[in-house]
C-alpha cells in the first residue's frame, strides 16, 4: 500500500500498515457457523433481573469478515442495551461485547451445525460468563445468559428466554 504524503503540509507521511500482534484472517473460515443467528429477532426472558422483553439482530460486517449483535432489552430495573463484535482470528472465533452499563467481556465462541448452537464463553481468572443460543424445530431460538464466580467450576443461569424472527 502506498504512503499518503501531504506534500508542502510539513506533516510526516503516513502509511497504513497491519496492526502488530493481531491475526491476519484470509477470509470469515470460521464465522459461517453463525449464520443461522442472522437476522432481527423479538425476545422474551425471565431470571435474575425479572421478566425482560426486547430485540436483538446479528448483522454480517466488514464483508462477511464479521457479525455484530445489537440488543436491547426493556427489565424491571430499566432499559437495557448492548453491542457484540464477533469475529474470526485464526481458526478460532471471538465476541467482545459491552452494555449501557459499562461491563466489557471477552468471548471464545464455539459454534456447532447440528443442533446449531452457539456458545460465548469468557476466561477466568474472575468472574466468568457464558452467553448461548440454540435454535430450536419449530425455528425459535432458545438463549441463555449465565455466571460462575470466581473460582466456582458450575454456571448459573441469571437469564433464559426465547426468541422469535421478526
Amino acid at each position: 500500500m502506498r504512503p499518503l504524503a501531504l506534500v508542502g503540509s510539513g506533516l510526516l507521511a503516513i502509511s497504513v500498515l497491519p496492526v502488530p500482534g493481531r491475526a491476519q484472517v484470509d477470509g470469515p473460515t470460521a464465522l459461517p457457523a453463525l449464520s443461522f443467528l442472522v437476522g432481527e429477532w423479538q425476545a422474551s426472558g425471565t431470571g435474575e433481573p425479572g421478566r425482560s422483553i426486547g430485540t436483538f439482530s446479528f448483522h454480517w460486517a466488514a464483508a462477511g469478515h464479521a457479525v455484530i449483535r445489537y440488543n436491547e432489552a426493556a427489565t424491571p430495573s430499566g432499559l437495557h442495551s448492548d453491542v457484540m463484535l464477533i469475529y474470526a482470528e485464526g481458526d478460532s472465533i471471538r465476541a467482545t461485547y459491552t452494555d449501557s452499563e459499562g461491563h466489557v467481556i471477552d468471548y471464545l465462541v464455539t459454534a456447532t451445525p447440528t443442533p446449531h448452537r452457539a456458545v460465548f464463553e469468557s476466561a477466568g481468572p474472575g468472574v466468568r460468563y457464558r452467553l448461548w443460543y440454540e435454535l430450536r424445530r419449530d425455528s425459535s431460538l432458545a438463549t441463555g445468559f449465565q455466571v460462575a464466580a470466581p473460582g466456582a467450576g458450575d454456571f448459573r443461569t441469571y437469564l433464559e428466554g426465547v426468541a422469535r424472527r421478526r
